[in-house]
């Protein structure tokens, strides 16, 4: 139900290809930011509250939440079109191929940051950490973040509202 999913006034279900279908409204294609989360499990119940908190996230900010659950679908959505800049949010198992994506895209197209979330599990987080801090130089600086530390997309996102005359506009939910 759209509604309950957080969807904006003016959404519309279109289909973009045999795989995929965006949601798309005149405000969101007009935003000047997008948070992309893509994860295997953006859909899934489990995920409704970090959902419905990244959407409000997005709300407030003018910015469109858009949801992958792939890395291939991060390619396809990534090749389609020049993006407006993004903030590329995924978790510890879409982020290896999404930064491998991200990086043959042209740095137009490549995300301003990327957060990878992960469970309060200490390991995982260790892991992904120890990860982050071997690769290599890069444009798009990449954090790694436990669930509690969402709160930097909404410290970046307000920091931009005060820089960005057309913050604060509606927006809603692309899905790919």
């Amino acid at each position: 139900n759209k509604a309950t999913m957080g969807w904006a006034d003016g959404c519309q279900n279109l289909n973009a290809d045999s795989d995929a279908s965006t949601a798309v409204s005149t405000e969101a294609s007009l935003t000047s930011w997008n948070i992309v989360w893509c994860s295997e499990r953006c859909y899934k119940a489990e995920n409704d509250e970090r959902r419905e908190r990244l959407t409000e996230l997005a709300q407030s900010a003018g910015a469109t939440l858009v949801l992958l659950k792939k890395n291939h679908k991060f390619a396809a959505w990534s090749a389609k079109a020049q993006r407006p800049p993004y903030i590329l949010l995924t978790d510890w198992r879409e982020a290896k191929p999404s930064l491998q994506v991200a990086a043959q895209e042209p740095v137009h197209n490549q995300p301003v940051f990327t957060l990878v979330v992960c469970d309060e599990e200490e390991k995982a987080y260790e892991r992904a950490r120890q990860w982050m801090e071997e690769l290599p130089p890069r444009a798009d600086p990449v954090h790694v973040i436990k669930e509690s530390g969402l709160n930097i997309v909404k410290q970046f996102l307000a920091n931009l509202g005060e820089k960005s005359p057309e913050i604060g506009r509606a927006s809603c939910r692309e899905r790919v």
